[in-house]
């Protein structure tokens, strides 16, 4: 014999209860919403990507462009694309042959930024209660 307390009866209750409404939300919304969450974990981990790959290249820096309505981090040595995150269909020249080179940011200059950012975040919580 097994003791269920308070807490369990009520969990049981409401599942019962929003049981229903739970999984029809789940079939409408619940899928598309993690496809999003799916696809924005990528695209930080293409960033991340191309940030690091950047790193052990001469001279490097990325570009993010727009390709097929997502962004891809174009990786530079010197002036010259040598790869792109994530993979695309299109050739690299192609990809940046309209782009504003000078818009590059070097991997330096990304570790700057973010530490400017957490030290923003940071002071910010202190100072709010």
């Amino acid at each position: 014999m097994s003791w269920v307390g308070p807490v369990a009866k009520g969990a049981v209750k409401y599942g019962v209860k929003y049981g229903p409404q739970a999984k029809l939300a789940w079939d409408n919304g619940g899928k598309h919403a993690q496809e999003a969450a799916r696809e924005k974990v990528r695209a930080i981990s293409a960033r991340r990507t191309a940030f690091e790959k950047a790193g052990t290249v001469v001279a490097g820096s990325v570009l993010k462009q727009i390709y097929s309505g997502k962004q891809v981090w174009v990786v530079f040595s010197g002036d010259e694309p040598v790869d792109v995150f994530p993979e695309t269909a299109l050739d690299l020249t192609e990809l940046v042959k309209h782009a504003d080179l000078g818009a590059r940011v070097t991997p330096e200059e990304y570790r700057a930024r973010q530490l400017r950012r957490r030290a923003r975040r940071v002071r910010r919580r202190r100072i709010e209660p």
